[in-house]
């Protein structure tokens, strides 16, 4: 809970934090089992932006600890703290097949996202975060 900046929250049950605060508990009682590696799917869904920023910044912080993390989304403004889009099931998944697999850079274009989602899409970088116009 320290790691997360949540120690305030160790006397609080879940059901009385808000959807932040409570992601950020399940998190860390993860974290707790120290495991190699976690999965989050959608992690941003019900957050407040600045629940997101906060979400956005911990998790490459785990992973440039050591901790594998596999993040499902279809939000183009999600963390994206590797250097490689993959699959096996990632890169950017089109209905019934792989649309594209590699680098960051390669992955998420204009062309790529704009065939994945059926809509012209424009594609800004800040700051090593992607944004879908």
């Amino acid at each position: 809970m320290k790691r997360l900046g949540i120690k305030h929250l160790e006397d609080r049950a879940v059901a009385r934090m808000s959807s932040g605060e409570a992601k950020r508990t399940l998190i860390a009682w993860a974290l707790a089992r120290e495991p190699r590696a976690l999965l989050f799917d959608e992690p941003g869904n019900a957050l407040d932006l600045a629940v997101q920023f906060q979400l956005r910044d911990t998790l490459p912080e785990l992973a440039r600890s050591g901790l594998a993390i596999l993040l499902i989304t279809h939000h183009v403004s999600a963390p994206c703290f590797g250097d490689h889009l993959g699959n096996r099931a990632g890169g950017a998944v089109a209905p019934g097949r792989i649309l594209a697999d590699g680098a960051k850079d390669k992955v998420l274009t204009e062309g790529n996202l704009s065939e994945l989602f059926g809509v012209r899409v424009r594609l800004e970088r800040n700051d090593g975060y992607f944004q879908a116009l």
